[in-house]
């Protein structure tokens, strides 16, 4: 706006914001006016009467897309190392099992951490997600010795756990279930020790 001279936001300044060439002199300022502008426009509605806010869809959306960082069997094996050197016995075997599930399934975090004892087929080696993405469930075979590593974690929160133990497969200290921010974090932290680039 200052750079137009422009008094306030109009649709008609908004969308040669939005559609301006790449590299222009508002390009060091803010890298997405598609975004911002009709927030800010909102924003001063509120106390300039001559703002206009443009309609919603009127500005196009860049999503800019990140390639995914593929994880190598030695960087899993090594997360999962990372993970058994923790403190904590349980939180050493919730963060190992978590990314051994998670690179031997492809399953999401989300579904992984939604996983209740009973969602476990022990006789036939299959995973019940309930509930994913759109509201959809599936079913997820698991290898053996995938299923001797949650076996073998099954034990570990009811002896740990300083609370009673919730249903879910995938446990706090508290014994309650375990959330996404503390795997993330953890994590995160991981990548980092290692030298891995990650999610960020």
């Amino acid at each position: 706006m200052d750079f137009i001279g422009a008094p306030t936001v109009t649709i008609e300044a908004a969308l040669a914001w939005a559609q301006r060439a790449e590299g222009g002199p508002v390009d060091e300022c803010l890298a997405e006016p598609d975004d911002s502008c009709p927030g800010l426009a909102r924003y001063m509605a509120g106390f300039d009467a001559r703002t206009q806010v443009p309609p919603p869809g009127l500005i196009p959306s860049r999503q800019r897309w990140r390639p995914p960082f593929i994880y190598s069997p030695a960087d899993i094996c090594a997360l999962m190392g990372e993970a058994r050197s923790m403190r904590w016995r349980l939180p050493a075997a919730t963060h190992e099992t978590v990314i051994g599930l998670l690179a031997a399934t492809g399953m999401r975090v989300g579904e992984a951490l939604r996983l209740d004892r009973r969602d476990i087929d022990w006789t036939d080696g299959v995973l019940s997600i309930r509930m994913s993405k759109f509201g959809k469930s599936r079913q997820v075979p698991v290898l053996p010795s995938t299923l001797a590593a949650l076996d073998s974690y099954a034990g570990v929160p009811i002896g740990c756990a300083r609370g009673p133990v919730t249903r879910a497969s995938f446990v706090s200290v508290r014994g309650t279930r375990m959330i996404y921010p503390v795997i993330q974090q953890v994590f995160r932290v991981f990548c980092r020790i290692r030298g891995l680039v990650g999610p960020r």
